[in-house]
């Protein structure tokens, strides 16, 4: 894949600056795996782990995929997971919001339930 068969922008998903890829070829759009977890309030090791369950999920893996960061436009350089946004509503309601989340991390809990509620419209 060639840098001009992907157009790579920054949008707005509640309130968030959120990585999104789009192949010109067939027209599918991803967002950025790490961005979406990160805004959500998981830490780096959470994104991980967050990352790879998706990644091996059965049907939520079909819409994961690697892009070269280079072809991206990264600074470093770096590959970025990303994951088709058909996917993505299937992927966060996955994510389930547990009495301890809710505890310790009010505030991802919060971002959570909208992300998920947003997803299902």
């Amino acid at each position: 894949m060639k840098k001009n068969e992907l157009v790579v922008k920054n949008v707005s998903f509640c309130g968030a600056g959120v990585l999104a890829v789009q192949e010109n070829e067939t027209g599918r759009i991803y967002a950025g795996v790490n961005s979406i977890l990160r805004e959500l309030g998981f830490d780096e090791k959470q994104i991980e782990y967050r990352r790879d369950k998706w990644r091996d999920d059965r049907i939520i893996a079909k819409g994961v995929r690697k892009f070269s960061g280079t072809l991206l436009g990264a600074k470093t350089g770096k590959d970025t997971w990303c994951i088709d946004i058909r996917k993505l509503p299937l992927a966060l309601a996955k994510l389930e919001i547990t009495p301890k989340m809710e505890k310790e991390m009010p505030e991802l809990s919060e971002k959570l339930e909208v992300y998920q509620d947003r997803c299902a419209d």
